[in-house]
């Protein structure tokens, strides 16, 4: 049910999403994703999620103000792996902006840097089994080269820019390979489930 909720909503939206690219209406896009980005916060505020309610009473939480509450307590106990995971969250976007608006040297000595303090960091305030799994997907990301962004561009740029290339449209790109793409995977799905599944959830 979960991969084809999942894979439903990747198909809607590879439908739309290449018409309008071609037609201009980027700004169309823009309002479609904020509204998709908005909509699992329903589910928390509706109270969907099954969580025990904190309440300002309890001890070590901090009332900020109407319907927000912040644990104090919770933060001092764990206050180094809160701080970790938050400049790792935000080493994304510190990035993108060090290699967008400085040289890109710096922004490879950057991330290296950040990389080798995560890793140290991980190491002596994590449980050493988290540390192996980061430092698996680590080496396993260092050694995927991928260049499937400059990809995207080479085999939808114009024929001025790329002449004698693929130029195909974002409809086809995005869309008409989304569509063959999601098909081709249900179907393998469905392919597992009825010769390789064994059925047995042990």
């Amino acid at each position: 049910f979960k991969f084809g909720c999942a894979m439903l909503g990747s198909l809607v939206t590879t439908i739309f999403v290449g018409p309008l690219s071609d037609a201009g209406h980027f700004h169309v896009l823009f309002w479609i994703t904020l509204v998709l980005s908005l909509m699992p916060l329903y589910p928390t505020l509706a109270g969907w999620i099954p969580e025990r309610l904190r309440t300002f009473q309890e001890p070590g939480m901090v009332k900020l103000c109407k319907g927000c509450l912040y644990d104090q307590g919770s933060f001092q106990e764990k206050k180094m792996p809160f701080i970790v995971i938050t400049l790792c969250g935000l080493s994304a976007p510190m990035l993108a902006a060090v290699t967008t608006y400085a040289d890109l040297a710096i922004g490879l000595v950057s991330a290296a840097v950040l990389l080798i303090t995560f890793l140290v960091s991980t190491y002596y305030i994590f449980p050493r089994t988290f540390f192996r799994v980061f430092l698996s997907i680590v080496i396993l990301y260092m050694a995927s080269v991928s260049i499937g962004s400059a990809l995207g561009y080479y085999y939808t740029a114009s024929e001025e820019c790329v002449p004698n290339g693929p130029n195909f449209s974002y409809t086809y790109y995005v869309t008409v390979t989304g569509i063959v793409g999601s098909v081709v995977n249900f179907s393998a799905v469905i392919l597992y489930e009825k010769f390789l599944s064994t059925g047995d959830s042990d």
